[in-house]
């Protein structure tokens, strides 16, 4: 999946950051993973991107990642 030409800067800017990073669209679907954020789950962008946050869900286990964004 590409992105507009309008949201390269943000990409840019995204991806250089050291915290993991997923960008939802409006119904809950991830559009764009940084790469720090594959380097702390595991998956890859193409095993993450079209699926909704429910894939980092496991019954049982602690949160790994704060909802906040803190």
């Amino acid at each position: 999946m590409t992105m507009p030409d309008q949201t390269i800067n943000w990409k840019k800017v995204i991806d250089s950051l050291k915290k993991g990073v997923v960008v939802i669209d409006t119904d809950g679907i991830i559009r764009h993973v940084n790469p720090s954020m594959t380097g702390l789950t595991g998956f890859s962008p193409d095993e993450l991107v079209g699926k909704t946050c429910a894939i980092f869900e496991c019954s049982g286990c602690e949160p790994w990642f704060d909802r906040e964004g803190s």
